[in-house]
């Protein structure tokens, strides 16, 4: 399809199609939160920032216009603006992510010069992320030259060592590329999470609660978690919210930490774990009052991922963040207040961790020596000499000539195949095994595409009067018991009573 065509397709559908938006708890039917400024998910309300419009599909941020400007009556954007507003991106890369094939167009990068030999590399360079690793730099120094970012980062408990370990740093007039032009820029502390992807944390008190909602802001995607390089080498990890809490957690004795920026990114964190089944994960997120619902979006976001976890096979720890935290909301909280009890809790934590991943480990040792080398052979002893469950007891058919020919009967664990030329009594003699089977206590499922329940025991019925009285009286005289004679009776109901 064309250009145009491909950007009529996507407006036509409401934005819910291609990103999944969280309705808010008191929100009306099409209100939302915003992904971008997350505006209904943290504010003091919970009514909800972002609207779709059902007839038009136009998206709308009433608190902070991330889709327009309210105040100059400019109401919201189409679905394709919207797209590319939280994905940051182009509209080429935009379009492509939503599933749609534009024939022989590519989207120029703008301020480049486009020459034969370097049009396809610029094309492509237009549709990557940004990369913020000189932007980083520059904040990392602007932030040890400035007394004001560095006091409110030691007043929240966080070390010089750690801002240079994990390269934070600070931006005096900072602004949301996806903000409005009428937004304010304001002073924040950087906080890198990918070379594509930081937090920028207000260190100004907001103005109104509106301004309160943009305190904590996601430049990048909103997905990638920080400190995800820990899973490379860690035996076990620590997995919490917000990034100053992971920092406070390794600064209390943690060995890794990662954090999962927000609790609607749960499934991103069960898929880098799922990369690293080795460790063993201690999910520790915020300790959350309830709501005025009774929710506890942290606690019930900790109890989902470590079920879904456990049902990957994964070795997860779910704490009580009480245990962790105490009265407080979160670990960077935990650390001003009692540093001490975080860190402790933190040591008994790692150590119950360490015990599972011994137990298991040893576990799995077993395991593999009894399949592998003389454990192997070990194995087979212990199995065949069991006199307990005698795995490989015969199974006797009941019909001695078979049985002495088979040693006892069928062997457990085998696969017997009963072969003849049609009409030579396959079916029978098979269920005449079962039977005598089950009659000695072993469970038996017989399956019989050809007869139904009444023809299989009337066939078991006649066998067991010509066995017990020496007469042959047919599976069809048997089934007609409505004409039975008084002989037929008198031989039938016995046998009934033994096939009981």
């Amino acid at each position: 399809m064309d250009l145009q065509d491909a950007r009529d397709a996507i407006n036509s559908r409401p934005l819910t199609d291609f990103v999944q938006l969280t309705r808010s708890p008191k929100a009306g039917k099409n209100m939302y939160d915003c992904p971008v400024c997350n505006s209904g998910k943290n504010g003091h309300h919970n009514t909800g920032g972002l609207s779709i419009d059902t007839k038009t599909n136009r998206v709308t941020c009433y608190p902070g216009g991330c889709f327009g400007n309210v105040a100059k009556n400019v109401m919201g954007s189409d679905t394709l603006g919207a797209l590319r507003i939280i994905w940051g991106c182009s509209e080429a890369e935009a379009i492509s992510r939503a599933g749609y094939q534009i024939d022989g167009y590519t989207e120029r990068s703008k301020n480049t010069e486009h020459t034969k030999n370097t049009e396809h590399k610029e094309n492509k360079k237009s549709i990557e992320q940004p990369e913020y690793t000189l932007f980083y730099r520059e904040c990392h120094e602007a932030l040890k030259a400035s007394p004001e970012a560095l006091e409110y980062l030691h007043n929240r408990g966080i070390s010089d060592e750690s801002i240079d370990r994990f390269n934070l740093g600070y931006c005096e007039k900072w602004k949301h590329s996806a903000a409005p032009a009428g937004v304010p820029a304001t002073k924040r502390i950087i906080v890198p999470r990918t070379a594509h992807t930081y937090l920028a944390r207000r260190i100004d008190p907001p103005a109104n609660d509106i301004e309160a909602n943009y305190t904590k802001q996601v430049q990048g995607h909103q997905k990638d978690l920080f400190n995800l390089q820990a899973l490379d080498t860690a035996d076990m990890v620590l997995v919490c919210e917000g990034e100053l809490d992971a920092i406070s957690l390794y600064q209390a004795g943690a060995s890794a930490v990662v954090g999962i920026g927000a609790v609607n990114n749960i499934a991103g964190m069960l898929a880098e774990a799922k990369k690293h089944p080795e460790a063993v994960y201690i999910l520790a997120l915020d300790n959350d009052p309830p709501k005025e619902d009774g929710k506890s979006p942290g606690k019930e976001a900790q109890i989902q991922l470590a079920k879904e976890m456990k049902a990957a096979g994964l070795e997860c720890y779910n704490v009580d963040p009480k245990f962790i935290y105490g009265a407080d909301k979160d670990a960077n909280d935990a650390f001003v207040t009692d540093p001490d009890h975080l860190h402790d809790a933190i040591i008994s934590l790692q150590a119950k961790a360490a015990e599972l991943k011994e137990s298991r480990d040893a576990e799995q040792a077993a395991e593999l020596a009894k399949r592998t080398g003389a454990g192997m052979v070990d194995d087979f002893y212990n199995l065949i000499t069991d006199k307990e469950k005698r795995t490989f007891e015969p199974i006797p058919t009941g019909i001695e000539r078979i049985d002495k020919a088979l040693a006892g009967g069928f062997l457990r664990k085998t696969l017997v195949t009963l072969g003849a030329p049609p009409a030579m009594g396959k079916t029978a003699f098979a269920q005449w095994i079962f039977e005598n089977m089950a009659a000695t206590g072993h469970d038996c499922l017989y399956i019989n595409l050809e007869m139904d329940r009444a023809q299989l025991i009337a066939r078991s019925v006649s066998r067991i009067i010509y066995i017990e009285q020496d007469k042959d009286i047919s599976t069809l005289e048997i089934l007609r018991g409505y004409k039975w004679t008084e002989d037929q009776k008198a031989a039938i109901i016995p046998a009934l009573n033994k096939y009981k």
